[in-house]
């Protein structure tokens, strides 16, 4: 301590290597041994915060990737439900339309039962009479392919079976 005093004393504070004197303090410290900063402690300050300005950065960059990719996830989820949906639902109103037709169908062969002819059928409904007859005989496919006619002898053989 002496010996930095007689140091001080020497060089005086009007030298450039000596620092500026401020109300007793150096300007430029350690606050470890309260003596001048050396250039190489300030790279060392410096480059650690260039390293932690640099960490910080990546996990930020880290972070916007995460979020990035679970959005698209969150999108391709939704994406998939969407089409999940629109296909049950097709395939609903597919079900549907086809019940609609079929009693179309069975109206107008309720008709044809009851003695009306195709073209009268076809003015009633306002359809042309191609159309009429292919709706009644569409009922007729039906019908057939629903409720094969078997003989006697094969409904006796098909109660035994069960």
């Amino acid at each position: 301590m002496e010996q930095d005093r007689r140091i001080k004393a020497r060089v005086g504070t009007s030298h450039s290597f000596a620092g500026r004197h401020l109300g007793g303090s150096l300007s430029r410290m350690t606050p470890s041994n309260g003596g001048p900063v050396s250039a190489r402690e300030r790279a060392r300050r410096a480059n650690a915060q260039r390293l932690l300005d640099a960490q910080l950065r990546l996990k930020n960059q880290e972070q916007d990737l995460i979020s990035y990719f679970d959005a698209t996830r969150d999108e391709q989820r939704i994406n998939d439900d969407v089409t999940t949906r629109i296909e049950r639902l097709r395939r609903d109103a597919a079900t549907k339309l086809d019940a609609a037709r079929e009693r179309r169908a069975e109206a107008l062969a309720e008709l044809k039962k009851r003695g009306e002819t195709y073209a009268s059928i076809a003015a009633l409904v306002d359809l042309s009479v191609p159309e009429a007859t292919r709706l009644v005989k569409s009922t007729m496919v039906a019908r057939a392919t629903a409720r094969p006619d078997i003989g006697p002898a094969a409904e006796k053989d098909a109660r035994s079976i069960a």
